[in-house]
């Protein structure tokens, strides 16, 4: 018998497993060379991007949870659907799914635009606007995009640092 690894996200609700996924199953073998000692720089990528991913499934399921009201009218809200909406990490990017509201009131008709920009006045994380920033400041355009790049392993990580640096909490 091959000796395996296994890496598993377990959910658990009131000390109870709601769900179970499994990020990575790899048989072991050998090692016959530098390059298969550990993970290399997709795998370890690819963890973090599934690790991140099942951490947002959960985190996406309270988004917008408390608007529960409308805001032009004050009649209740229903649920309408899901959206994607885009979140970019350090080092990955992400759909995640945000609830559509929609009012009650047939003659109202207000319905929420949901994404993570709306809620949140950015869809980045504050680490990589910082890191975007910093990079910015530091080396031209197209140098910092090679950077970043390459530190996420191909995903594009640059984006305009004057919109990103006005949003920047340093503290």
């Amino acid at each position: 018998m091959a000796d395996q690894i296994r890496i598993i996200v377990e959910h658990f609700v009131d000390g109870n497993l709601t769900e179970q996924t499994i990020i990575l199953n790899k048989e072991m073998g050998k090692v016959s060379s530098i390059s298969e000692l550990g993970f290399n720089h997709q795998q370890q990528m690819d963890l973090i991007k599934a690790c991140q991913d099942a951490l947002l499934k959960i985190q996406s399921q309270d988004l917008q949870s408390d608007i529960q009201f409308c805001p032009k009218c004050g009649a209740k809200l229903k649920l309408a659907g899901h959206a994607l909406s885009h979140f970019h990490a350090v080092f990955s990017d992400h759909k995640v799914s945000v609830k559509r509201k929609k009012c009650c009131n047939n003659k109202c008709g207000w319905t929420s635009v949901p994404s993570i920009s709306s809620l949140f006045n950015t869809n980045a994380h504050p680490d990589l606007s910082k890191l975007q920033t910093e990079m910015a400041c530091n080396h031209t355009y197209r140098e910092a995009q090679y950077i970043l790049n390459a530190i996420s392993y191909g995903s594009p990580r640059f984006c305009v640092a004057k919109r990103q640096s006005q949003s920047i909490d340093f503290a």
